[in-house]
């Protein structure tokens, strides 16, 4: 359901500079019941672009499967429907190919708002943006933008139905087979506005089931060691502060109360902690836990090889 912005992604889409390079645009409207269709199917008869229209709601990862399928390209990109897409980003990302090493490019996520000390959302992508640069120049992105990436299609494995993070699980999948995967910070994608449609809190729970749902998956890839262990560092760290959290309360209560009251109070401490944070913006929790995290990833940087130590098989 996308009718508040599916004209303005299409005219968006055909803006793009490409180069001299032909663009296939294919559009998968997934059980939508709103406008969306009807708009779409308008848009169409003035604008060159493929549309597939699936009646029953099967979910992103099945229609990006689908869209796939209808694709004829050597380079698959990938968009969502809200972001503007930046009139030079597909040049961008074609260039990164020229190397052959290279499997899979990110475009970048600009953040909501303006550019404030007062705005969290600026500063988390901003981090976010400098670990991606650092992860990057090993060759191996942990996880794509979601909103704007691009890949091979000879490396493009089928999204199963129920993957959540399928930027991440398609990232891991080209680095599963000897490619490097790279940013490129100038291709950018915005977002002006936060979603009106998207709960902070579901969201978070939504994201939190997603990373433990690809650690599942990881440990069954053929991932390098090193790529599991920055996965480790990025996404995993920020989600035990809790747990660590109702340790350290725990720990200063140590002394007062018995092994088995430190045990309740250690549970009791990082459901509180969980809760309290779950609760809190999007942007200011996942902001402080990855900064707090970025510490722990500068003091084992240095274990991290560069991408010109590393080759495909």
């Amino acid at each position: 359901n996308e009718a508040h912005s599916a004209r303005k992604k299409i005219d968006n889409l055909l803006s793009l500079d490409t180069n001299g390079v032909e663009l296939e645009i294919i559009v998968i409207a997934d059980g939508c019941s709103d406008e969306t269709v009807n708009i779409l199917l308008s848009q169409q008869k003035e604008q060159p672009f493929r549309l597939i229209i699936q009646a029953k709601r099967k979910g992103k990862p099945a229609s990006l499967n689908a869209g796939v399928r209808e694709s004829s390209g050597d380079i698959l990109v990938f968009v969502d429907a809200r972001q503007s897409i930046n009139r030079d980003a597909l040049p961008l990302l074609m260039a990164q190919f020229e190397n052959q090493n290279v499997g899979g490019v990110s475009g970048a996520l600009i953040d909501y708002g303006r550019a404030s000390w007062w705005n969290p959302g600026y500063h988390f992508r901003r981090y976010e943006l400098m670990v991606k640069k650092k992860e990057s120049r090993t060759g191996m992105l942990v996880g794509y933008y979601g909103p704007l990436y691009a890949i091979r299609r000879k490396l493009f494995t089928p999204f199963p139905e129920n993957i959540v993070v399928d930027d991440l699980y398609q990232c891991a999948g080209v680095i599963s087979q000897g490619y490097y995967s790279v940013i490129e910070p100038k291709a950018t994608a915005s977002e002006p506005v936060p979603n009106p449609y998207r709960n902070p809190f579901w969201r978070s729970i939504n994201v939190f089931r997603g990373l433990i749902q690809f650690t599942g998956l990881l440990s069954r890839t053929n991932c390098p060691d090193r790529f599991k262990f920055m996965f480790a560092l990025h996404k995993l760290t920020p989600c035990v502060v809790p747990v660590l959290g109702g340790w350290f309360i725990a720990t200063l209560m140590e002394a007062y109360i018995s092994q088995w009251e430190k045990a309740l109070l250690f549970i009791a401490g990082a459901i509180l902690l969980l809760v309290i944070t779950i609760s809190l913006s999007h942007e200011i929790r996942k902001f402080t836990y990855r900064l707090m995290a970025l510490v722990v990833v500068s003091f084992f940087w240095p274990f991290i090889r560069p991408a010109s130590k590393w080759r495909r098989k």
